[in-house]
């Protein structure tokens, strides 16, 4: 009967004990303007000109990659037309030429378009 008494009175021990009262938690917004500091407003003048700047690149890249790829299938078009070259060069000329269009074109709509997901698809 010794022992249980003992543990009762250990457990009352391992209860916390309340805090203080000169402790007192105070709500961090208490007080806090709704406006953004001057730190704050050229942070998010810096990146929303970021952005905007991101939008003007990426339109000129498409189109200067839209450009690259006409020339280029252009040029392609005239081989074909003009030259008397082999079937199997041709076949090679062709597939070569559609395999840059379609890898050109997936890189640069990756780059326009990111994953907003985070982990690359």
């Amino acid at each position: 009967m010794q022992k249980s008494k003992e543990a009762d009175s250990t457990k009352a021990d391992a209860t916390p004990n309340p805090l203080p009262p000169s402790l007192v938690v105070l709500d961090d917004a208490e007080g806090a303007s709704s406006e953004p500091d001057d730190y704050t407003s050229q942070f998010n003048d810096a990146k929303l000109t970021d952005y905007k700047q991101d939008i003007r690149l990426r339109k000129q890249f498409s189109w200067a990659t839209y450009g690259l790829l006409c020339v280029w299938l252009v040029i392609v078009a005239s081989l074909l037309v003009w030259s008397s070259r082999s079937d199997e060069v041709m076949i090679a000329l062709i597939s070569g030429a559609t395999i840059q269009v379609i890898g050109l074109y997936y890189i640069v709509l990756r780059y326009i378009f990111p994953s907003r997901n985070g982990n690359g698809d």
